[in-house]
């Protein structure tokens, strides 16, 4: 997914009950680059993030949330500029 603003949007969404994702991002116009490890989890119509294992080159590119929408566990990114912002990533989840 890549992104030109600083509008909350979701990267990754599961209807299971939890999801684990690997997040890499680059700013296209700075260069600058972001990897985070995210775990979220749903219980009803709450749900639980925590972020850990986070490195970055010079600052924090995104701040990441979690929320339950319409059944769906969703990981959604606040991208820290509207530069040109990449997210790729790669998940894990469980029945």
């Amino acid at each position: 997914t890549t992104l030109t603003t600083t509008a909350t949007t979701t990267i990754d969404s599961t209807t299971r009950q939890c999801l684990k994702i690997l997040i890499d991002i680059l700013d296209n116009v700075t260069g600058e680059t972001h990897v985070v490890e995210a775990m979220a989890m749903k219980k009803g119509t709450t749900a639980y993030l925590t972020t850990y294992a986070e490195m970055y080159s010079a600052a924090a590119l995104a701040n990441f949330t979690a929320d339950v929408s319409g059944g769906a566990l969703r990981i959604r990114a606040t991208p820290a500029s509207a530069n040109s912002t990449t997210f790729n990533f790669v998940r894990t989840s469980l029945t």
